[in-house]
């Protein structure tokens, strides 16, 4: 009854014995109550993720019939979100019984923004050039713009031979509780000793669908696009060219369950 829109409902027992005490008729009465309704949604605690992120997140409407249920789902959908510390989904003034149930929503955000930043000296020979050093850093915003979504972006260099950089966007709710979708775009250049300078840039694009609380399904997609410039050290002809030039782009499918 509680998932039936009937939660005020009462349930009473009489037992009736024989003479002998050794056989009891079991009499059960039912007040199912009346019809009860989801109310208006209270937030509280989002200094920073929007209101409509939140509400998102609950599965249910106004006038839709009372469930419980529906309830402890809407709690486990924002927990999931990660970014929040802690989610609370009650009903309020339910003891004076209401017709109408409003519902209260306390949550208490995690701290969203992080930075960081590498500082390295490589030793140890390799096929780019030895012993430089290198700078890296990262920036990450666990709830950007209050949307619940995820931006990262990353980048380094060193004063010799490389640089690239990176970002990527996540939104763990772009379809609704239970999809998420991720966005990633990245740009290398690096100069090695055997081919010289090459080149790569590229992305991808994934889906996640949560088929239970511990298994996921996903499928991606990605594309990535090199180049390099090879040098000839040799005499030059009338028809030679000094470097040769080779750009190759290779496409990617990937469909997984974990």
């Amino acid at each position: 009854y509680k998932s039936a829109g009937r939660p005020y409902f009462e349930v009473s027992l009489n037992l009736d014995w024989n003479p002998a005490h050794d056989r009891v008729k079991l009499r059960m009465s039912i007040d199912e109550g009346p019809d009860v309704t989801f109310g208006e949604v209270l937030v509280r605690g989002n200094v920073r993720t929007r209101e409509r992120v939140i509400l998102k997140d609950l599965p249910w409407k106004k006038g839709q019939p009372f469930d419980l249920r529906k309830l402890e789902e809407g709690e486990r959908n924002l927990q999931n979100h990660l970014i929040f510390n802690s989610v609370k989904v009650t009903p309020v003034a339910l003891e004076t019984k209401p017709r109408e149930i409003s519902i209260l929503v306390q949550v208490q955000e995690r701290y969203q923004e992080r930075f960081g930043s590498l500082l390295g000296y490589l030793g140890v020979q390799t096929d780019r050039l030895p012993y430089y050093y290198y700078v890296g850093a990262g920036y990450q915003w666990n709830n950007f713009a209050g949307l619940g979504s995820q931006i990262e972006l990353r980048g380094d260099f060193d004063w010799i031979t490389s640089f690239g950089f990176s970002g990527r966007y996540s939104d763990l709710y772009a379809f609704g509780p239970g999809w998420r979708f991720d966005l990633t775009l990245f740009y290398r250049r690096e100069v090695t000793r055997r081919l010289g300078p090459i080149e790569a840039f590229g992305g991808s694009i994934g889906i996640t669908r949560a088929i239970t609380r511990a298994l996921r399904a996903f499928v991606r997609i990605d594309v990535i696009r090199s180049q390099l410039s090879v040098t000839f050290l040799r005499i030059n002809g009338p028809a030679d060219t000094a470097t040769l030039q080779d750009d190759t782009t290779t496409a990617k499918l990937v469909l997984g369950i974990f």
